[in-house]
């Protein structure tokens, strides 16, 4: 007869520490085969150059422009469902489907979107759990994936020219 102790750490990056959240102890008399899931990532920090747009072409509010297409590959072992979360850096709250400008941009009246299969995509807390907000699914996990995606200035009000600069970071769930 085996017996297995578990535990679930929950793990705070920004201050590096850790807090047991569960424990269990059980037992069985079979074999636990445990097979790893998991996807290396093929674009690293992946850098989305926006054309440059003339203020006069967002002179409304929700009006877009300078679309770009971009992808982020990966290549994952099979065996499991993979689900996606985008999280504003700047803003990690943010819940919306505009992305937050960085501190050093400085034009005024735009924001970034980001979109998947032509439709803007919600960001979510930085979390791969099951249910996330604004998580959305993939597909199955194995070879190699490619998640197609394209940004997109958008007016949020009166624009003024200046650099726009956003940061989103893309959490992967294993499902």
């Amino acid at each position: 007869m085996n017996q297995y102790d578990t535990e679930i750490y929950a793990f705070n990056r920004n201050t590096n520490q850790s807090a047991a959240l569960w424990r269990s102890y059980w037992r069985d008399s079979g074999n636990l085969a445990v097979k790893p899931v998991s996807c290396t990532v093929l674009t690293k920090n992946p850098n989305v150059p926006l054309p440059p747009v003339a203020a006069s072409k967002l002179n409304a509010i929700n009006m877009t422009a300078g679309d770009r297409d971009f992808a982020i590959s990966l290549s994952c072992k099979a065996g499991t469902n993979l689900y996606v979360t985008l999280t504003d850096l700047t803003n990690p709250g943010n819940m919306s489907n505009k992305l937050t400008l960085t501190q050093d941009a400085t034009a005024k009246g735009v924001m970034l979107r980001i979109l998947r299969n032509g439709q803007p995509v919600g960001y979510g807390p930085d979390s791969p759990a099951v249910g996330n907000p604004n998580q959305w699914y993939v597909g199955p996990s194995g070879s190699t994936t490619s998640i197609p995606l394209s940004a997109q200035y958008i007016a949020t009000g009166a624009v003024s020219a200046g650099t726009v600069k956003g940061a989103a970071t893309f959490t992967l769930s294993y499902q």
